[in-house]
């Protein structure tokens, strides 16, 4: 297949050269804002226009997708992608981790790659079916690399998606515990170039850019890299991210830094993977349930009421005014509004009191590194309770922090076993019933997790068909 395309070949490294060499070095460079945080020079709208001109002169009826002029062209027919500076702002800061990258489609399909790195003088191109090169070399991966010793590079963060930036942020907090070394060169073309080489055992370049993606792309497949996505599937052109691995093993460990899910077994041994982990608070974060009960038995002494414990288990988390008229009408007499409004008063006012001291031995066993843990590979977490004070307490005793989402009774809704709440709080983690398990004590919120169609894991003991797993605290679960 070479021979097709060695004509093509010969040319645009001939021409990349004579490019470089014409622009690079004529004298003071002007920089221009492109964007809020991206930089345009004329060396790149110079180096640019002179490919063009010469592959539509060379190439009759060939087209250009450019960085800078053409960035919109679709790939019909035989389309050029130019980069002509690979990593703008660290030559505008006089930084050599810079380069030229040029790849040709052929009816859509990426048949020709190369970089050009001048500082370094290193050629690098590919040929589909052919093998990737260096300065006429044979280049290949690194692919007997064991994780300990892998060197891995990430490309930027993104300015203009959040949810992809936090992914790659947590991803390198997942990788650097388990691989040798993380790199940030700046620059596809050495992002790419170098796990070609063998320099690098892994790179992980977040855009849809053709021109950052595609010469790399194809140089590394031809030197026997794994080309992936984020989530681990073969590579396809339009995907948030490319993801090219020396082997195997390699290629596994950066899917799962990127999965950005938790793994839960059910009782039968199945694994399900969960985006979003909601939690009841009271008796799932902090051990504060029984102080509920001491505060409704408080209130409803008066009317000669007294709650019992497993009287109390089907009442947890169904909300202020139930607990309330469930007292007055316990209490055998006809309560007035004002009354059963002193019943709530007073619960909370003796509640407030008997949580004031609350420190860090009332967080039940295992949570706090539970959730460090779910904040360490990017799961969303929330709080959903029926609790007024749910968002108070969790902020005196510094969880808030943990959490994107707190939703608890100040927030006017149905409770608890209505699935309202639960819904909500998925919907504000960008999250679907699917994707979320709901941790909870309470026969109500089990009820309203699965009402709301999600997965439930118990806490605290309490056995119910409707949870996939029960467990006494959060020790019990797997951390990997």
């Amino acid at each position: 297949m070479i021979n097709n395309y060695l004509h093509e070949l010969e040319f645009i490294t001939e021409k990349i050269k004579q490019a470089y060499k014409e622009f690079a070095f004529s004298g003071k460079r002007d920089v221009f804002q492109k964007s809020h945080f991206d930089l345009v020079t004329d060396l790149d709208m110079n180096i640019e226009k002179y490919l063009s001109d010469a592959i539509v002169k060379e190439f009759d009826g060939d087209l250009i997708h450019g960085e800078e002029t053409a960035p919109r062209q679709a790939l019909n027919g035989r389309t050029w992608i130019i980069d002509p500076i690979d990593g703008t702002c660290n030559m505008a800061r006089d930084i050599p981790l810079h380069g030229v990258q040029c790849a040709l489609f052929d009816k859509g399909d990426d048949v020709l790659g190369v970089i050009y790195l001048p500082y370094m003088d290193q050629m690098m191109y590919a040929v589909k079916g052919c093998g990737a090169y260096l300065n006429g070399k044979r280049i290949t991966v690194n692919s007997t690399v064991t994780l300990n010793n892998v060197i891995a590079s990430i490309g930027d963060y993104s300015h203009n998606d959040g949810d992809i930036a936090a992914r790659q942020h947590s991803s390198m907090g997942y990788l650097y515990p388990r691989i040798a070394k993380i790199r940030m060169f700046g620059a596809a073309c050495f992002d790419f170039g170098y796990v070609a080489q063998g320099k690098t055992d892994a790179t992980v370049v977040i855009t849809k850019n053709l021109w950052d993606i595609a010469p790399g792309v194809i140089i590394c497949k031809e030197a026997g890299a794994i080309v992936t996505n984020l989530e681990g599937e073969t590579y396809s052109y339009g995907d948030d991210g490319a993801v090219a691995c020396a082997n195997e093993e390699i290629s596994r460990l950066i899917k799962t830094s990127f999965d950005n899910r938790v793994t839960l077994k059910d009782k039968d041994g199945n694994e399900h993977k969960f985006k979003c982990c909601i939690f009841d608070f009271d008796g799932v974060v902090v051990d504060t349930e029984k102080y509920h009960l001491i505060a409704w038995n408080e209130s409803g002494r008066p009317h000669g009421v007294v709650i019992g414990d497993e009287e109390y288990l089907p009442l947890k988390s169904t909300g202020r005014e139930y607990i309330v008229n469930y007292i007055a009408s316990k209490s055998g007499k006809c309560l007035t509004d004002e009354e059963k409004k002193c019943i709530g008063d007073t619960k909370d006012r003796v509640y407030t009191e008997i949580t004031a001291d609350l420190s860090d031995k009332d967080k039940i066993s295992g949570v706090e590194d539970y959730l460090t843990y779910l904040n360490g590979i990017n799961v969303k977490c929330a709080i959903a309770s029926s609790s007024l004070f749910a968002g108070k307490i969790s902020k005196e005793l510094s969880l808030d922090g943990y959490f994107d989402v707190i939703c608890d009774a100040n927030i006017p809704m149905p409770r608890k076993p209505a699935p309202d709440m639960f819904l909500l709080t998925a919907k504000l983690c960008k999250c679907t019933p699917d994707e979320t398990v709901v941790f909870e004590d309470s026969i109500a919120g089990i009820n309203a997790a699965v009402n709301a169609g999600m997965k439930v894991v118990a806490i605290g003991g309490i056995k119910h068909d409707g949870a996939m797993l029960c467990v006494k605290d959060f020790t019990e679960l797997s951390f990997e």
